[in-house]
């Protein structure tokens, strides 16, 4: 996330200026859009602000795939789309991608593939923090004597913090259970499904 204005960070990835370009056009004013022309330069641009990244696969030099498996070795919630020309395959299988789009892609498709993978990105940032929270909650009141939490005003912000972390979790999941979010995912099947 940047910062500075508060929009999602993408990251695109393409040996095509042509398509970074339309990228840029079609997601400036709701997104920090950065660019990297080939996979070197998509790792030295890759940081913890980055939300997500749309990836080709086959590039010159290190390829998507070799830069999917670096990025997912590094800490953080950032989600991947590829976008790529490469028909997804049976050697895509083992690949740690969120989302798969065939080019030519459509400005719709594209704003859909951002938005869900922003909300598992928030999803697991949201839950990482609740977590961290409840667990500090739950030392305090294991080791030190409840009339001094009681008028601790740092313990009280923990509290305050809880409930504002669960009441995000609880809208950004709504009545929905774990498991029924898959739902999202349901694709046309291929041919001779």
């Amino acid at each position: 996330m940047d910062p500075t204005t508060n929009e999602p960070t993408v990251l695109a990835v393409d040996d095509d200026e042509s398509h970074l370009e339309l990228f840029e056009i079609w997601l400036e004013g709701a997104y920090d859009v950065l660019t990297a022309a080939d996979g070197t330069e998509a790792l030295e641009r890759f940081d913890r602000t980055v939300d997500v990244v749309l990836l080709d696969r086959n590039m010159p030099g290190l390829s998507g795939d070799e830069v999917l498996t670096r990025v997912r070795s590094r800490p953080g919630h950032c989600r991947v789309v590829m976008v790529t020309g490469a028909d997804l395959d049976g050697e895509a299988v083992p690949l740690p991608f969120d989302d798969y789009l065939v080019k030519p892609v459509t400005r719709d498709d594209l704003e859909a593939a951002l938005e869900q993978a922003l909300r598992h990105a928030n999803y697991g940032r949201l839950q990482d923090e609740l977590y961290t929270v409840a667990s500090r909650i739950a030392v305090l009141e294991t080791h030190v004597d409840r009339g001094e939490l009681e008028g601790n005003a740092d313990y009280r912000a923990l509290q305050d913090r809880f409930e504002e972390l669960q009441a995000e979790f609880d809208a950004l999941t709504g009545d929905v259970g774990d498991w029924e979010c898959w739902d999202e995912f349901d694709r046309e099947p291929a041919a001779g499904d």
